[in-house]
């Protein structure tokens, strides 16, 4: 006889969902209340120092690392979602612009600055700095050891490296591409 007819598989009802939103997290509002005011605090330590230039620099850290806080000062702010169009970082760039790469920690800030600015203007600037953070790391024996303050250093430490693979990330990451792999290694 004819084969039987197929048993139709048992429908499946989902229980009703809440549609209640959940209670808000008291954290993310304390969170957000410190991000406000660490923007606000950053954009009012920015300094008129005449001509048309804008900074963050003091005059101890600023002259050790010239054009480091003013680089910190800016990406802290994009990372806290401060646009790069905005009026306090648009004072900053032409300073920040202005830095020619003289050490480790600056010249990674700044890379990590335009990275995060994403302006075409900058590209030429992210290669530089990518070849001199390239330049600059230390070998010893030709082992790569990592990266020290300025170009032509002999030992490397933890910082300088930390700060200078964070900003070959962002680069990597923008699309700029160091020349060896082996600074990957």
């Amino acid at each position: 006889g004819p084969p039987p007819a197929p048993t139709p598989p048992p429908v499946l009802a989902r229980a009703p969902v809440s549609k209640e939103k959940p209670p808000e997290d008291p954290l993310v509002k304390k969170v957000q209340e410190a991000q406000e005011k660490g923007i606000k605090f950053l954009k009012d330590q920015l300094k008129d120092e005449g001509g048309g230039r804008w900074s963050w620099d003091d005059a101890t850290l600023g002259s050790l690392q010239k054009g480091g806080p003013s680089c910190l000062a800016m990406l802290g702010l994009m990372e806290s979602g401060v646009k790069p169009a905005d009026e306090i970082l648009a004072r900053g760039w032409k300073y920040v612009r202005s830095l020619e790469p003289e050490n480790t920690y600056v010249v990674s800030l700044q890379t990590q600055v335009f990275c995060k600015a994403n302006q075409k203007e900058d590209a030429d600037r992210i290669k530089r700095n990518v070849k001199w953070l390239e330049d600059a790391a230390v070998r010893n024996g030709g082992q790569f050891e990592g990266w020290t303050y300025v170009k032509g250093g002999a030992r490397a430490d933890h910082s300088n490296t930390r700060f200078a693979v964070a900003a070959l990330h962002a680069a990597h990451k923008a699309g700029f591409k160091v020349s060896s792999e082996r600074i990957w290694e």
